[in-house]
């Protein structure tokens, strides 16, 4: 955490629990170990969230990798997951060696008093990303991204963490 604080009740996890506003603060919150990627065989990560972010701020749900783990630090070198965007918008992203592919925007199809499952199942050479509605089950969005096909299938990385973020880009 860089001055965020997360808190934690029986209602699950607040990632800004202090509700700070300052620019560049965030808190990242990772697996404790990170998920070997092996040829063939997929990973799979699920949070069970509610988009309440306000604006501003960026969060990001799924796998990722970077050289330096911090919450405030803007560029993933390698992940895939769901990111909200500070201008509102929920999109897919897939990042392979700091670039990035995004999907569909879905944030129209999402309610911030609803909770939603938001998966990322990871494979060799793409990710697919499916929100459904936690209460009812229905699926709101399924999008697969692919890497270029000129990027290696498995990244430059080996082990990946699944993770939660949330950052401030400038003061909300």
């Amino acid at each position: 955490a860089a001055t965020m604080t997360a808190t934690q009740s029986a209602s699950g996890i607040v990632l800004n629990g202090s509700a700070i506003t300052t620019t560049a603060t965030g808190v990242l919150l990772t697996s404790r170990q990170q998920f070997m990627r092996y040829p063939v065989c997929g990973l799979m990560t699920r949070v069970r969230a509610r988009s309440t972010l306000v604006a501003n701020q960026v969060g990001e749900l799924g796998f990722g990798f970077s050289a330096t783990l911090s919450g405030t630090t803007a560029q993933v070198e390698n992940g895939a997951h769901w990111r909200i965007n500070s201008d509102g918008t929920i999109v897919p992203t897939l990042i392979y060696n700091s670039t990035e592919v995004t999907g569909t925007n879905i944030a129209g199809s999402i309610s911030s008093s609803n909770f939603y499952d938001w998966f990322v199942f990871l494979e060799d050479d793409r990710a697919t990303f499916v929100c459904t509605r936690s209460d009812t089950g229905a699926e709101i969005s399924r999008q697969v991204l692919r890497q270029a096909i000129t990027a290696p299938k498995l990244w430059n990385v080996t082990h990946v963490y699944s993770w939660l973020r949330c950052r401030n880009n400038t003061a909300p």
